[in-house]
């Protein structure tokens, strides 16, 4: 790591996937969206995989079996036959969980779409937890105008992450393990004008640690530029500070490789890289894939870029999950159930070749 980044490192977390010398080999489960979820999981085993990152969205779960009350409901036949399911796969164990984000913002100035966005954020925790998962990756939503993110919207996500934060609370009191035993992490967002955490430098509040509270502690001031937020009276629409002094839980890192390389030009794996040198002991989860001319999710077999970057997170040392999270419309034509098999076991393969030589 480079010697300018560096700094003492973060606790190890409670539950790790420590496997030796590689990591746990992953697939996320909206690549296979057409299909069941008993199908997904068998082609990922048969793909070489050892987990998934089942998204709560995967269509056969979001559309035809999640029941009406699943929100609202901790203890659903829902999640009863998820728990099953999944453990009829002991080898893809243990999964991680992505929240829902179709549709969803939870730093939306619409108040009900914050709100739902949050209340789902907060359900999948719990799915996470019942399903066993190690890692709840979250999105930090983004401004609702196509312009920058200001004071407000960071603002909402402390908020946001906040409510994430009491929910492991509430379970952690209900269950007696620690942030319900699933890490909790935040990812990356690719560049774009109203998009939040971008860069690891907009990581650092929330990924530092030590923090009583991201909404009572954060510094509006630091962007005076912020019209809406100075002349639109933005702070009479969020909540008073309080003194609390509740400390979070640590929030660790999804780091999307995809991300960190779309529209950096010649110098992205570079600037990849500096998201591994500053939280390379945050990072629970990576979702491997390449970008390319602002197209992201793209193979890691047609990105050199994102070869680079993994290679780089092999000689760390990294153990944890490594989920290949690419979008089968980059694929150039469609895939039968058999083809998506065979083409996550080259990828696997890939990472195989990468991390263990």
């Amino acid at each position: 790591m480079s010697a300018a980044d560096s700094k003492t490192p973060a606790p190890e977390p409670d539950r790790a996937s420590r496997n030796g010398k590689r990591p746990k080999y992953s697939v996320s489960t909206m690549f296979f969206h057409e299909y069941t979820l008993e199908d997904i999981l068998r082609s990922a085993l048969g793909a070489g995989c050892d987990s998934v990152e089942f998204w709560l969205e995967t269509p056969t779960f979001w559309v035809n079996e999640m029941p009406k009350d699943y929100m609202s409901n901790p203890d659903t036949a829902a999640d009863r036959y998820l728990k099953e399911l999944f453990g009829s796969f002991p080898e893809l164990s243990p999964i991680t969980v992505h929240t829902p984000v179709l549709d969803l913002n939870p730093c939306s100035v619409n108040p009900d779409v914050a709100r739902v966005s949050t209340l789902w954020a907060r359900r999948a925790l719990i799915t996470a937890h019942n399903l066993g998962a190690e890692v709840l990756t979250l999105h930090p939503g983004r401004r609702t105008a196509k312009r920058q993110p200001g004071g407000y919207d960071y603002l909402n996500l402390c908020r946001f992450l906040d409510s994430v934060d009491a929910a492991g609370k509430e379970l952690k009191a209900k269950n007696g393990a620690g942030n319900a035993g699933v890490m909790v992490a935040i990812e990356n967002m690719q560049p774009a004008i109203n998009a939040l955490l971008t860069t690891p430098e907009q990581m650092k509040y929330f990924l530092d640690g030590g923090v009583d509270g991201y909404f009572n502690n954060y510094d509006c001031e630091a962007k005076p530029d912020d019209i809406a937020f100075r002349y639109l009276k933005m702070k009479e629409r969020l909540p008073v500070k309080d003194d609390r002094g509740f400390q979070n839980e640590p929030l660790y890192f999804t780091f999307d490789i995809s991300h960190a390389l779309a529209d950096n030009g010649a110098k992205a794996a570079d600037d990849a890289i500096r998201y591994i040198d500053m939280y390379f002991d945050k990072i629970v989860n990576v979702h491997a894939g390449g970008a390319e001319s602002g197209r992201v999710h793209l193979p890691v077999s047609q990105s050199p870029a994102a070869r680079e970057v993994l290679k780089y997170l092999a000689d760390c040392g990294y153990t944890r999950h490594v989920t290949l999270e690419i979008d089968d419309l980059n694929l150039g034509k469609t895939l039968d159930l058999k083809e998506k098999k065979e083409f996550i076991a080259g990828e696997v393969g890939l990472l195989k070749a990468i991390f263990e030589g």
